[in-house]
């Protein structure tokens, strides 16, 4: 009996190389696409908190605005502490001016920016 392995071809050789390259460019593959994926999560991250703080702005700009609007036309104005939901915002009255004269304060929320703003009615 024979127990040594038979001798292997050139081409066997060359089958195995070409398995081992894949394999390799594969790895390669993999880390360059995890080490893509992270600065585009940083980015979302980051797109998605100027949306919340231009949504906060915009809902404190609009809880001037509201409050304006019911001096001017003499309706009853929003109570202090109260809130007002608005799509992807809250507002909250600190603030209202008894009288039709004094000091507005409104914050306006999203998420977790928070933008407060006031107003001087005379």
């Amino acid at each position: 009996m024979n127990d040594h392995a038979p001798p292997t071809t050139h081409r066997q050789t060359r089958r195995g190389a070409a398995v081992a390259a894949v394999v390799v460019l594969l790895g390669i593959l993999n880390l360059v696409i995890i080490g893509g994926a992270d600065p585009a999560r940083d980015d979302s991250v980051m797109v998605l908190e100027r949306l919340q703080a231009a949504r906060s702005l915009h809902a404190a700009e609009s809880g001037i605005r509201i409050v304006l609007r019911l001096t001017l036309s003499g309706q009853p104005l929003p109570a202090e502490g109260s809130t007002l939901a608005l799509p992807g915002a809250t507002v909250e009255f600190i603030q209202v001016p008894s009288g039709g004269t004094g000091e507005i304060v409104v914050q306006g929320r999203s998420g977790p920016c928070r933008r407060t703003l006031s107003a001087i009615v005379h």
